[in-house]
């Protein structure tokens, strides 16, 4: 309800989930793997890529986080073959 508080209990909740390290820190620097998971499935089946596997999707919070993995990915001299990249739905300032 606007204006009034969340319950105790939510509130208790967040505090403990803020103050875990497991829920506040940073993930993988090629994304997260369940994701990378589905992401490669979607594309095998649309672009019927059957060798598009989760080692080969890196899943970035933006543009200057895209250079180290496709860095990592391909090796210097190495070709790759397809890069996705989509428009957030945010804006960093």
């Amino acid at each position: 309800m606007p204006g009034a508080p969340p319950p105790a209990e939510l509130q208790q909740r967040l505090a403990d989930a803020a103050a875990d390290p497991a829920t506040t820190s940073y993930g993988p620097i090629v994304g997260d793997l369940v994701l990378r998971q589905a992401l490669a499935k979607d594309i095998r089946r649309v672009y019927e890529a059957e060798e598009v596997t989760e080692e080969c999707v890196n899943v970035t919070a933006g543009c200057n986080m895209v250079r180290f993995p496709f860095g990592g990915s391909a090796g210097v001299g190495q070709r790759v073959d397809f890069v996705g990249l989509t428009r957030s739905g945010w804006v960093g300032l």
